[in-house]
């Protein structure tokens, strides 16, 4: 009797990142993601780990962070992200999407949109954090993703599968943090409290003082995937 093979694809544990909007021939191989549901997925799972109101005032935070790097952008008299060291590349001609700014240094790379973050440390991988919702998602990639300016032109991440892909996310996104309390502690040097306190008073929704806002991300502490600590949050008073 004739035997008939059956075709197997082995698909990769964690979906690379490629180089550029363009899908590869390599990424053609990878299931197309779809990063609200993916975040999503993640989202429910860090709650199971952590807290439900931890992860609701992390979310709030993140959000509030988004706003003023907004107000960063289009507030008078100068782009402080330029200012601060990124990199503006705008959309295509006569495309209606968000601008990329892009900052590299040897350790790590920043990838910022109005939308979404990407945050990328050499040989140890990309986390991925989407606005308005607190569900990191991990990729092996290693560097930034070029000519995205929408968010289903990120590369592909995904939700960590187990207990080390967890910690390799957790610990991703305590680097990050320590990235953004860097970046705040810049403005308040070069701003002044009372310019970023008015910016974050501006969002009907932010939750902490703008200048107390890099000291909750650098208390950041994951132990472990099932435990984090935290500064307290405190209410927002007027300027």
């Amino acid at each position: 009797m004739r035997r008939t093979r059956t075709a197997t694809r082995v698909q990769p544990r964690l979906p690379r990142g490629r180089p550029s909007g363009r899908r590869s021939e390599f990424c053609s191989h990878i299931p197309r993601w779809n990063p609200e549901t993916t975040v999503a997925r993640a989202d429910r799972e860090l709650r199971q780990r952590t807290s439900a109101d931890l992860c609701n005032r992390l979310t709030a935070l993140l959000d509030q962070q988004f706003w003023c790097w907004g107000q960063d952008v289009c507030r008078a008299p100068a782009n402080r992200r330029v200012e601060y060291g990124f990199c503006r590349l705008p959309p295509p001609e006569g495309v209606k999407a968000s601008s990329c700014y892009q900052l590299r240094r040897p350790e790590y790379s920043v990838a910022l949109w109005g939308f979404a973050l990407v945050f990328v440390v050499p040989r140890r991988g990309s986390l991925f954090l989407r606005r308005f919702k607190m569900g990191p998602c991990l990729s092996s990639a290693d560097n930034l993703p070029e000519e995205v300016w929408a968010l289903e032109q990120i590369p592909p991440h995904q939700v960590p599968s187990d207990e080390d892909e967890w910690q390799a996310t957790l610990e991703l996104f305590e680097r990050a943090s320590a990235w953004i309390a860097n970046f705040e502690d810049w403005i308040l040097t070069r701003h002044g409290a009372a310019y970023r306190n008015d910016v974050a008073y501006a969002w009907k929704q932010s939750i902490v003082n703008g200048e107390t806002m890099g000291k909750i991300w650098r208390a950041m502490r994951f132990g472990s995937v099932t435990e984090l600590s935290n500064a307290s949050f405190a209410s927002p008073e007027e300027p």
